[in-house]
């Protein structure tokens, strides 16, 4: 019974929905032609005719409401129909549902491709990179642009952009989307794009790469307590945290008796990776015993301090304090020192991205310094077009490498910076400079191209109290010339000389008379002209590099309290490099167990390979040999120690390849332990370090 009450309801409710329904479009259809009746009045009859309209609307909706239909008054419903947009036919317009979509905001202007991984998590860092935003279904450009603004606020200063996406499965290639002629509408943005992700591009200006201020810590970040302060930090800002803490601690940081790895020394209270200046000896357990020809049984398998660095011999003038903190300083006593002085300044989570032909590092380097968003604290990540390998370091290594071979395009071998005009005034000069500085902080190999008295002017010393060598002269013309000059005995042949090439020396600043000429003037002379093709020439270009060379956070304190130690590094002069140093580089060697097949190829490889550096130390007439600075290159990507030298060098075995690999930037070098004989491994080993194709290639 109470089933049949319950469907007798729910027929008269249908009923009345359907003639409510019916009510409802008979009043809109006259609304419509009353409307329309008005349309063709003159401008006299305007008034009446709405009057008219008005009195026959409400009449008929008084009818409609109360007449023979027999409802009740629906007004709420009938205004709330009323208020909503309807079509030429009187019906409603079906709004469209919102829209839900991926977008992706990229910083560069000239961006053509997808961003890779590393690319992408410093976009998600800057604010940029990756959202899901919604919109309205039918929202028109302005409606798009808004949201897009608000999602994305740096895009603010881009100077307008444009909307891209790739066009098949799998590809990279970013195609700007056609831009209809009433401009993007959502509606069209999703018939023309389905579920592909939408790239904004900026037009006139890259957007920052400087992690946004506005994100903020999420609560269930991973913490660690703060050894100063006690206080739990989240980790992605503790280092940051540890700073601040440091210069607010009221305690001396000896006191707090906070842990320092073993493997670490302090320089008053700031904890850096060990050098070799700063231990006695690092590899004492894992080289070969002196005159024994066996491995010492006790090695260690696990890692070990850092290996020593040519660049850190203790020079007692250097011994001042700089100011690391408000009120905390370091000791700088060696090239190592300042390098860990000047590195503070680079910001590890903001990436720049160096993408670079093998075949032209420095020309693609110095166009993709013109990007606005570059900065030198930035941490480089290097990529070589067409090369496979993750920069862990080891393609910083080889770019550096590879950039100081190039600066012969503008520098001389001598050390003298070319004068070039046109290059002066692109700022090429400047941003070598700034390269050259890089290479310090960013654990580059020797930048060692400039001759002492470039440097030594770079390093804020009088042009007046420089005395340059003929040596330091790039055109070796002119060199000849004043070797002449240096070794006449007689005035006679001085004039002489002076006469052939008066347009040198005079153009170099000598105006004395020839006729007056005495023989002891001849050194005066050769002061002169080396001064002007040393100096004087290309002043611009020299001042231009300097400013380069400050723009590194810290620089100029540097240069000008501890040239001495800066020398080694930027002088061109060559670090020797040795077979026990080499040795002792390698801070990890993994060999297999004791007792073992495998255990005893491996240690004759290890023994073969300390023979083999040998035989190239001694420069071998062997034409299986190899220079010293080839093997480091093979495994390290540089073929000279940073100043900082490298933390972890791995040396494993292999008992399946007959050749050497090498990864450069997990500096792991690989030995074929399967070479029975010492002239085989050797000859294998020169293949190998010889006829590797690159990164990715070895």
């Amino acid at each position: 019974m109470a089933d049949d009450r319950v469907d007798e309801l729910i027929q008269v409710t249908n009923s009345l929905k359907e003639e409510l329904r019916s009510v409802v479009e008979r009043l809109e259809d006259k609304k419509d032609k009353n409307s329309e009746s008005t349309l063709p009045c003159s401008s006299g009859a305007a008034s009446r005719g709405a009057a008219e309209s008005s009195q026959t609307a409400t009449t008929s909706t008084s009818r409609s409401v109360s007449g023979d239909e027999g409802f009740w008054s629906p007004m709420n419903v009938l205004r709330k129909r009323r208020s909503e947009p309807v079509t030429a036919k009187g019906k409603k317009k079906q709004r469209l549902p919102s829209w839900t979509h991926t977008f992706v905001c990229l910083a560069e202007t000239d961006q053509e491709c997808v961003p890779s991984p590393s690319e992408w998590a410093t976009l998600q860092i800057a604010g940029l990179g990756e959202k899901k935003i919604v919109l309205d279904g039918d929202g028109d450009a302005q409606a798009i642009y808004d949201e897009l603004l608000l999602q994305f606020p740096k895009l603010k200063e881009a100077g307008g952009f444009e909307l891209l996406r790739t066009q098949d499965k799998g590809s990279k290639t970013l195609h700007i989307i056609d831009v209809p002629h009433e401009s993007y509408n959502v509606p069209y943005l999703r018939a023309v794009v389905h579920s592909a992700r939408i790239f904004i591009r900026p037009l006139q200006r890259d957007l920052s790469l400087l992690p946004d201020k506005e994100v903020q810590v999420t609560g269930n970040s991973l913490k660690e307590e703060c050894f100063y302060c006690k206080e739990r930090i989240s980790m992605n800002l503790l280092r940051k945290h540890i700073e601040t803490c440091i210069v607010k601690s009221s305690d001396p940081i000896e006191e707090q008796h906070v842990p320092i790895p073993a493997n670490t020394v302090t320089i008053e209270g700031a904890p850096t990776v060990v050098s070799h200046d700063t231990i006695e000896s690092v590899v004492s357990h894992n080289t070969v015993e002196s005159g024994s020809g066996r491995l010492n049984d006790d090695i260690d398998l696990n890692l070990t301090p850092s290996p020593p660095s040519p660049y850190s011999p203790e020079t007692p003038e250097a011994t001042k304090d700089v100011a690391l903190y408000s009120d905390q300083s370091i000791e700088i006593k060696s090239l190592s020192d300042v390098v860990f002085y000047l590195s503070k300044s680079i910001d590890l989570t903001v990436e720049f991205n160096m993408v670079v032909r093998r075949s032209s590092v420095l020309d693609d380097a110095l166009r993709r310094m013109q990007k606005a968003n570059f900065d030198p604290r930035m941490k480089l990540n290097v990529e070589f077009v067409g090369e496979d390998g993750v920069d862990l370091g080891g393609l910083t290594r080889e770019f550096f490498r590879l950039v100081k071979f190039d600066l012969g395009k503008y520098l001389e071998s001598t050390g003298c910076l070319r004068h070039d005009s046109l290059a002066f005034q692109d700022n090429v000069y400047l941003k070598i400079g700034i390269l050259a500085g890089m290479a310090l902080t960013h654990g580059g190999g020797a930048m060692n191209v400039l001759s002492q008295s470039v440097f030594k002017y770079i390093c804020g010393v009088d042009p007046t109290d420089l005395r340059p060598e003929i040596a330091e002269v790039g055109d070796c013309n002119i060199r000849a010339i004043l070797q002449k000059i240096k070794s006449c005995e007689d005035i006679s042949s001085l004039k002489e000389l002076v006469t052939t090439n008066q347009d040198i020396i005079f153009t170099s600043g000598y105006t004395k008379p020839i006729a007056t000429l005495l023989l002891s003037d001849k050194d005066q002379i050769i002061a002169t002209v080396v001064l002007h093709f040393v100096i004087l020439s290309s002043l611009g270009e020299i001042s231009q590099f300097r400013d380069g060379l400050l723009k590194i956070e810290g620089m100029q304190e540097m240069l000008e309290k501890y040239s001495n130690l800066l020398e080694s590094f930027y002088c061109n002069k060559e670090i020797p490099l040795t077979s026990d140093l080499i040795l002792q580089m390698f801070t990890s060697i993994k060999f297999s167990p004791k007792g073992t097949n495998m255990r005893d190829c491996e240690e004759s490889a290890y023994i073969f390979f300390v023979n083999y550096l040998e035989d190239c130390e001694r420069e071998s007439s062997d034409t299986h040999c190899v220079s010293l600075q080839k093997i480091l290159l093979f495994y390290s990507g540089s073929d000279s120690i940073p100043p900082l030298g490298y933390s972890v060098v791995t040396l494993t075995f292999s008992h399946d390849n007959i050749y050497p690999t090498a990864s450069t930037c997990g500096m792991e070098l690989t030995l074929p332990a399967m070479h029975k004989e010492y002239v085989v491994f050797k000859e294998h080993l020169y293949t190998g370090l010889t006829m590797n194709g690159g990164f990715g290639l070895v």
